[in-house]
């Protein structure tokens, strides 16, 4: 329900009730106001179950009891401890791990391992164009000649061994 009142210039205002009790100023002359706050309705007479409920909202908290939120379990003379009426399943012992047999699915039997260093045939290949290249070097140096192919042919060797030991071959 909207909140009415006026300002002292004779401007008539009307405001929501969230604005109960705020400051505000009067646009027209500037003068602060006060929202004024509504006076509570008296209670209508209704039914018990709301002046119960008003009661409660009333009446002053109860003391907290000073015994414990709990008892201690009576103590057993036995020494036997007690047996529930439940009985606990007993767990199975667990089979074995055995190794798949993949003589009966072949498609899924692993590879079989190669070697951590594969001779291959770029290896020899690489091997014997080094071999090459250091003897065509050799009898060019002892003919008083030098030759640049050698060197290079070195190379191309060198990277085919590396590359054969690496297992990067096109075999």
């Amino acid at each position: 329900m909207p909140i009415t009142f006026d300002c002292t210039c004779g401007r008539h205002f009307s405001v929501g009730d969230a604005f109960a009790g705020k400051r505000t100023k009067c646009p027209s002359c500037g003068t602060p106001l006060t929202v004024p706050v509504p006076e509570a309705a008296p209670p209508e007479p209704g039914f018990a179950e709301d002046e119960a409920y008003r009661a409660l909202l009333e009446s002053p908290d109860p003391e907290p009891s000073k015994a414990p939120a709990w008892t201690a379990a009576p103590v057993r003379e036995s020494a036997e401890p007690e047996r529930s009426q439940k009985t606990v399943p007993k767990i199975k012992a667990r089979e074995p791990v055995r190794a798949p047999d993949y003589n009966s699915y072949p498609e899924y039997a692993p590879e079989p391992r190669r070697p951590a260093i594969h001779i291959s045939p770029a290896v020899l290949g690489g091997v014997g164009s080094m071999i090459l290249a250091v003897v065509w070097f050799g009898l060019g140096w002892a003919a008083g000649r030098i030759y640049f192919y050698p060197p290079i042919l070195f190379l191309f060797g060198l990277v085919a061994v590396v590359r054969g030991v690496l297992g990067y071959s096109e075999d």
